[in-house]
């Protein structure tokens, strides 16, 4: 065989030994369990909305309070759908939000967390320099657990003077 026969097929068999070892560790012995989704390392695509159409039926609003963000999303009128920190209207457990609370921020601390009789309302204290933040809520329903997230941008600073938008996805 030729020399750049060989080095090619070295070359592949290096291939080779790499993919199976990334796919080993992608695994961390959780392959044969169910808790694999086939959404990992080797997809940068998000996993499917299990939720879908539920983020239309929030009614959001939004509005700065000093230097922090009041958010306010009503109850979704999807039948069947509910936030996953239901219940009365009472104060949640504020933070960027732990596992099993029922959302979480990105780019902001959430300064509290409330439940009201329609809803859920949330002030949110931005990151500095931030144009955005985003804001995920666990949600339940007929086709199972699913997350809609809300987004509020505006511009590079906070000012009552600048408009903000938010809108709702489903994640």
């Amino acid at each position: 065989m030729s020399r750049a026969r060989d080095a090619t097929i070295s070359h592949m068999h290096k291939l080779a030994a790499t993919a199976a070892l990334v796919t080993s560790v992608a695994c961390s012995g959780k392959c044969g369990s169910s808790t694999v989704t086939g959404y990992a390392v080797v997809d940068p695509m998000p996993r499917p909305a299990r939720t879908t159409g539920v983020a239309v039926t929030v009614k959001a609003s939004v509005k700065w309070i000093g230097a922090h963000l009041e958010l306010e999303l009503k109850d979704p009128t999807m039948p069947g759908v509910t936030y996953v920190a239901a219940g009365g209207p009472r104060p949640l457990d504020a933070g960027a939000g732990d596992a099993g609370s029922g959302y979480s921020a990105i780019g902001a601390v959430v300064a509290s967390a409330m439940r009201t009789t329609d809803g859920m309302k949330f002030v949110l204290e931005p990151d500095p320099g931030r144009g955005a933040v985003y804001l995920r809520i666990d949600v339940d329903g007929p086709d199972g657990p699913g997350v809609v997230q809300a987004t509020v941008s505006w511009g590079a600073t906070s000012s009552d003077a600048q408009e903000l938008l938010v809108t709702m996805d489903d994640r």
